[in-house]
């Protein structure tokens, strides 16, 4: 699975990475900075920039960027973008 690029960013952006690095694949455990604090900054950054609100019960289940983009895209997040 690609990940969406403007998912991709935000995630490299809040968590201080390479985009490179910013994969499917990549969980709250590989990344230092993914701690519960940082979880918390991805989540309000990835909501603002799609404006979307993720389920609170849902939070702590969007552990790695694939399941973050899953999400996104069940809450109609990429309809219309590019």
């Amino acid at each position: 699975m690609k990940l969406n690029s403007e998912l991709q960013e935000v995630v490299a952006a809040t968590l201080r990475l390479p985009l490179s690095d910013v994969t499917a694949e990549l969980a709250a455990g590989d990344v230092e900075r993914w701690d519960s604090l940082g979880h918390l900054n991805l989540i309000l950054a990835i909501e603002g920039k799609f404006k979307v609100k993720f389920e609170t019960e849902k939070i702590a289940e969007i552990l790695t960027a694939r399941k973050i983009q899953e999400q996104l895209q069940s809450l109609g997040a990429f309809d219309g973008r590019g």
